[in-house]
């Protein structure tokens, strides 16, 4: 029996170790991107990414398989097919004589006989039409009616509720009421009070500014360690070509380290070529994220929307509660 209960106890810590290096290896192992992307003469499109450092994906548009997929450098797509053995043609009868075949001539059809001339429908006399049918009042019948003296065309009476008299009818009353009054729909949407709630909050700005700072921390962390570019663009006149070089110079100090920006005065249109490489785990962002959501201000913000989307019911009072009991 030890033997048993040890042994169930080392299969649960195996698995839990198992859970526990998987979630691991998702969270900690990088995933790299390789981009390269140029138009001088013709698009070439060059995108190599590793999704957890065992998933490679590649897609190249010079190759005739423009897309190929790998797990542990084993080729998964394209798969490589079994060549098939050539058919061999059989050869094929000489064709017979086929006897000619006499085509029937179709038949005339029949003239149809002449349509029939509709009667006129005689028309009713006010006595034969069919009376209105009048409901009967429970199910009664017409003599059954003029015993008890009431004319079958009277409306039905409505039944009149009784009061409640014992405290469990008073509760469940009370309670069909309380229903009835949250069917009922509000003056303004949840929608429209979420905004207002949203707008009103003094959490507001700071959640705001919270985010949005989480937000460009998580593109630093995506965006490529490495990066260069050429651009080239030749606009309609060489005036217009001339400006674009000017304007874009201003800019000059910031895409040095990175790439150039040329004119062309000649030709019309825009070339050039990108190449980018970038690094980053998913443990990275997951931080960024469980810092926003810990933040004192956002949860208090988000404390407050989850209040609009789910309130709370108001507890009962004692004197119902007392009824309850007496009741049960």
């Amino acid at each position: 029996m030890i033997f048993i209960l040890q042994l169930i106890k080392f299969l649960l810590l195996a698995i839990l170790f198992l859970i526990v290096t998987i979630i691991a290896l998702i969270l900690f192992l990088p995933n790299k991107y390789d981009i390269y992307v140029e138009k001088w003469e013709e698009l070439i499109v060059e995108l190599d990414v590793y999704i957890l450092s065992f998933l490679r994906v590649q897609f190249f548009t010079r190759d005739k398989t423009k897309l190929k997929v790998s797990i542990f450098n084993k080729k998964l797509y394209p798969s490589s097919k079994k060549k098939s053995k050539p058919k061999v043609a059989t050869p094929k009868p000489d064709d017979e004589p086929q006897p000619d075949i006499q085509k029937k001539k179709p038949k005339q059809e029949e003239q149809p006989n002449q349509e029939e001339k509709p009667k006129p429908q005689e028309q009713k006399k006010p006595s034969e039409l069919p009376k209105p049918k009048i409901e009967l009042l429970g199910g009664l019948d017409e003599m059954e009616l003029d015993i008890l003296g009431i004319s079958p065309e009277t409306p039905p009476v409505e039944e009149v509720q009784e009061e409640p008299k014992t405290a469990r009818e008073k509760i469940k009353v009370a309670q069909t009421e309380e229903e009835l009054e949250d069917d009922e729909p509000e003056g303004e949407s949840k929608s429209k009070q979420i905004l207002s709630t949203m707008m009103k909050s003094p959490y507001r700005n700071a959640t705001i500014k919270k985010t949005f700072i989480c937000l460009s921390k998580m593109i630093k962390t995506i965006l490529p360690k490495k990066l260069r570019f050429d651009l080239e663009y030749g606009g309609d006149t060489p005036d217009k070509t001339g400006l674009f070089v000017a304007r874009t110079s201003v800019l000059l100090p910031i895409y040095i380290n990175y790439g150039t920006i040329t004119g062309n005065f000649i030709n019309k249109g825009i070339w050039g070529s990108l190449y980018m490489v970038g690094k980053f785990s998913l443990a990275q962002l997951l931080k960024l994220i469980i810092m926003l959501i810990f933040d004192k201000d956002v949860r208090k913000f988000l404390g407050e929307v989850l209040d609009v989307l789910f309130p709370k019911k108001p507890k009962k009072s004692r004197k119902l509660r007392e009824e309850e009991e007496d009741g049960k």
